[in-house]
C-alpha cells in the first residue's frame, strides 16, 4: 500500500482516542465509531466509471427480475448495475445497504 507504518500506526491510535472519546474530532464521524481490531485488510482502489444505461430490473429488495418482472431466486444487483445513468455515490450506497439486509434476510430463510 506504500503507507509509512508510522503514520499508520499514528492514524489507528487517534482514532482509538476518538472511539475512547465518543466523537471523532478529526471528521465529525457520528455512526458507526467502533474500535476496529486486526487483522487489517487493504486494498488499493482505482476509480473507474461504468454504468449500465437504466440498469437492471430488481425487485424492491434488489432481488434481479426476469423480463417478465419475476424474481430470479438468490440472484441481487445493486449501485451502478441498477442505477440510472448518473454516478451518484448516495444511490449506490443505498441501493447496497439494501441488498445487503436483502443477502441477509434470505441467507437466515
Amino acid at each position: 500500500m506504500d503507507v509509512p507504518a508510522d503514520t499508520l500506526k499514528e492514524t489507528f491510535a487517534a482514532y482509538d482516542a476518538s472511539v475512547a472519546a465518543g466523537e471523532d474530532a478529526e471528521f465529525g464521524k457520528k455512526l458507526f465509531l467502533n474500535s476496529l481490531s486486526a487483522p487489517y485488510y487493504a486494498m488499493k482502489h482505482f476509480p473507474y466509471r461504468y454504468k449500465t444505461h437504466g440498469g437492471m430490473k430488481v425487485a424492491t429488495d434488489s432481488q434481479l427480475t426476469d423480463k417478465d418482472g419475476t424474481p430470479i431466486p438468490n440472484v441481487y444487483c445493486c449501485g451502478s448495475t441498477v442505477a440510472d445513468s448518473g454516478s451518484d455515490l448516495a444511490p449506490n450506497a443505498g441501493s447496497g445497504l439494501v441488498t445487503g439486509k436483502a443477502v441477509v434476510a434470505a441467507l437466515k430463510a
